[in-house]
């Protein structure tokens, strides 16, 4: 058996955030040569790729317990119990559930409502989940199916999670969940939680929001912006920039909705990074509409894209939508869409040079620091000082770009 347990995920911050309190579990109860892999179900690659890597885990180690968590182990649960590599699957409902403990084939873990995680190991930055589940039924999606209905956590034990995350040294807490934007608890929204928790912490703390339903963005959530302390990056769940298949998809916004949110968040911050997960080659999309997002990226000036070539999810009703667009073309509109994005990521980055910058250190090797900006960009500075977890401020002076995504490079300033 191995000699140490071990937590692989997939997938999105909140599965991080779980995957964090599973490994914390296995070290408090000894359970050593146990392998945990916490799965993602939002494209059938990454299936794929929790499946390969299951059976790569079993090769290397042959006597290890392997429990398999997550979205897709509780969507296609039969799936992997029928795989030899795997001895355990757990769904997302009981990993969180305290009578789990009673039980020797699942792994427990604490919900953000019932305790105070104590931090993040090898982690810079604080995850902090608010809210689970989603109530939208976008014909896409697999994961309301997996998560469940919408549930926001009380605003006093997130602020006690938060304020214990500050005690440690954290510097930024990402605010996290399936649908954050949807927060909704005794009379508080997202916007209104986060100018409470801005209220309620030291100012060496930054908030970082992750990913936001464009529909529900709320006027307080607006002005929380003109806080410096909460960073200007927001991930919009866009996914088309065409009405047409934005109502195929059940979205429940539309692109000129989508062009208000952009000029009225740059109202209240000017220099405000828009990134948006995109999908390309849905199910009927024409080249003309794959066209209007591309022209809706432009003139949003949504520069840091997660773009993904549609693929059929079980269970979906997507799945039944007609014409599907060839695996070809969908590659073809993902590399211009991209390209776009390349390039106005590199326009925004080229307006921060010979200005200052602040940053968050993830890693600290020899003379150089590595981590990634308040706008969530890639740095590097050179400094024989250590301060992993901490921000910085440096004053940027070039671009590099040979690594695929741009970096920027800067000097300390003093």
């Amino acid at each position: 058996m191995a000699s140490h347990s071990q937590v692989i995920t997939f997938g999105c911050r909140l599965n991080a955030l779980e995957s964090e309190k599973i490994r914390k579990f296995l070290k408090q109860n000894h359970q050593s040569g146990t392998i945990v892999v916490n799965t993602c179900a939002v494209t059938a690659e990454a299936e794929r790729q929790a499946r390969q890597a299951i059976r790569k885990l079993r090769r290397e180690h042959p006597t290890a317990r392997i429990i398999v968590t997550g979205c897709s182990a509780t969507i296609h649960r039969e799936v992997y119990q029928e795989m030899p590599e795997v001895d355990t699957v757990v769904s997302n409902v009981s990993k969180s559930d305290p009578k789990a403990f009673c039980s020797p084939d699942v792994i427990p873990v604490v919900s953000a409502q019932d305790g105070v995680l104590t931090g993040f190991e090898g982690k810079a930055r604080a995850f902090l989940q608010i809210q689970n589940g989603c109530n939208n039924a976008c014909t896409f999606c697999v994961i309301r199916i997996a998560r469940g209905r919408s549930v926001s956590f009380p605003f006093p034990k997130i602020l006690r999670q938060a304020q214990e995350f500050a005690r440690q040294g954290y510097q930024e807490i990402t605010l996290t969940g399936v649908d954050i934007a949807s927060y909704s608890l005794e009379g508080r929204s997202l916007g209104l939680l986060v100018l409470d928790l801005l209220k309620n912490l030291p100012p060496t703390v930054y908030l970082r929001l992750s990913s936001l339903d464009p529909a529900v963005v709320d006027e307080p959530l607006y002005e929380a912006l003109a806080n410096p302390h909460l960073l200007p990056y927001w991930h919009l769940s866009l996914q088309s920039g065409d009405a047409t298949v934005l109502k195929r998809m059940a979205r429940r916004h539309t692109p000129n909705d989508l062009l208000t949110l952009a000029r009225k968040a740059r109202s209240f911050r000017a220099d405000l990074l828009l990134g948006a997960d995109i999908i390309v080659g849905f199910p009927g999309e024409t080249e003309a509409m794959f066209l209007n997002t591309c022209d809706l990226v432009e003139k949003a000036g949504i520069a840091w894209l997660h773009i993904f070539p549609y693929s059929d999810r079980p269970g979906t009703v997507a799945t039944t939508l007609t014409p599907k667009i060839p695996m070809k073309e969908k590659k073809r509109r993902l590399q211009h869409l991209r390209q776009i994005g390349q390039r106005l990521l590199y326009e925004f980055m080229t307006n921060l040079v010979g200005k200052g910058v602040i940053g968050l250190v993830e890693q600290a090797s020899g003379t150089c620091l590595t981590g990634k900006t308040e706008h969530f960009l890639p740095f590097e500075v050179s400094s024989v000082s250590e301060k992993t977890g901490q921000f910085i401020y440096f004053r940027a002076t070039d671009i590099r770009t040979q690594s695929g995504v741009p970096t920027l490079l800067g000097t300390l300033e003093s």
